[in-house]
């Protein structure tokens, strides 16, 4: 799924249940990072629709104190995406 070259990124973090895929990817130093979030279609959807593209969203997130400050990409963060900066530590009572 990774689009993003992730050697310039200190904290790393994945997900993958069924058919989500969710990827954090923070910047300690700089207090900055972007996140990939994919669904795949199950086998059901695509029997009942025909195959289409799978839902994709990526964006950046900013950081201040070990806070989420910031982030755009999607209007609102999926919740695989907070529990992944949870996990590295990051706070985000503030978004």
């Amino acid at each position: 799924m990774s689009n993003i070259s992730d050697d310039r990124y200190d904290k790393k973090a994945n997900f993958n249940k069924d058919n989500i895929s969710v990827s954090v990817f923070i910047d300690s130093k700089e207090g900055y990072g972007c996140f990939e979030f994919e669904i795949e279609q199950t086998e059901e959807e695509k029997e009942m629709f025909g195959e289409q593209e799978s839902d994709y969203a990526e964006g950046m997130l900013k950081f201040e104190d070990n806070e989420l400050i910031d982030y755009d990409g999607v209007g609102e963060l999926p919740e695989e995406v907070i529990n992944l900066i949870h996990q590295l530590g990051y706070n985000t009572n503030e978004i």
